[in-house]
Formats: structure tokens, sequence, C-alpha cells
């Protein structure tokens, strides 16, 4: 099998992640996999017992909170897939996000993911990668 190109997933181990993780290396792809702790082998192990993972899959610790954080993981990638989202059930004050008014769930809940987004978009155009997808 001819190698393809190289995409980044950005939380590989989440339900979406593992699902595009899964169909890449099924396809040839090499995949720079992020989670919050790639050392977490509870969210790691079956990655790594993916078909083609031993050869095309590298893992990486990654918080889309943190700008620069997907920098390491984005080198050499040709796309990116946004998989995954800033985990918030409680606002700044720690009234619990189903119980906010939508402008103050917006503000506390949304924006927080919106951000990170943007984190790994900046990341990915200050690489050169002009494909994204957001899950």
């Amino acid at each position: 099998m001819t190698l393809k190109q190289t995409i980044c997933i950005a939380g590989a181990s989440g339900l979406v992640g593992a699902n595009l993780t899964k169909a890449a290396l099924e396809r040839g792809y090499r995949v720079n996999g992020t989670l919050r702790d790639s050392n977490d082998t509870d969210k790691t192990q079956y990655l790594f017992a993916l078909p083609g993972a031993a050869q095309r899959l590298q893992l990486y610790s990654a918080d889309m909170g943190n700008p620069g954080a997907f920098d390491e993981a984005l080198t050499g990638a040709d796309a990116v897939f946004i998989a995954c989202l800033i985990p918030t059930y409680f606002g700044l004050e720690g009234k619990l996000a189903r119980h906010m008014e939508d402008e103050q769930g917006h503000n506390e809940i949304v924006m927080l993911t919106v951000d990170g987004c943007l984190n790994i978009l900046k990341s990915a155009s200050a690489q050169g990668i002009k494909n994204a997808l957001i899950c």
C-alpha cells in the first residue's frame, strides 16, 4: 500500500475521533491524533490496537484551550479534523450549564469550545495547512 498524506485528528480518543482514526488508518493515511493525555492507556490502548496503528499512528497530548498546544501534532499534516470539545458542565460561578440562560451558557460554555477550535485553526494556518473539518 502506498502511504498517503498525514492527517491530524484532534480528539482521536472520542467517539467521532476514534472512528475517524480507524477509517483513516484503514485507508492508508498517517494519523497524528490528539487527546488531553496521550499517556492515559484507558483512552489509547484501543487506538494502538487498530490495524496499521503501529506503523502510522502517533498520539500527542494537547488541550485545545491552550494556544499553540497542537503545533507539534500538526507538524507535517496535510489536513486537520477537529473532533473534540472542552468538556465544561459548569459556568464560571459553578452554575450547572443546563440551568443557565442562553446568553450566559453561550458565553461561559459554548465560547470555550469555539475559542479552542480557533486555537487549533490558527496553529494549522501558521503551518500552511489549508484543509480543516470541524466535526
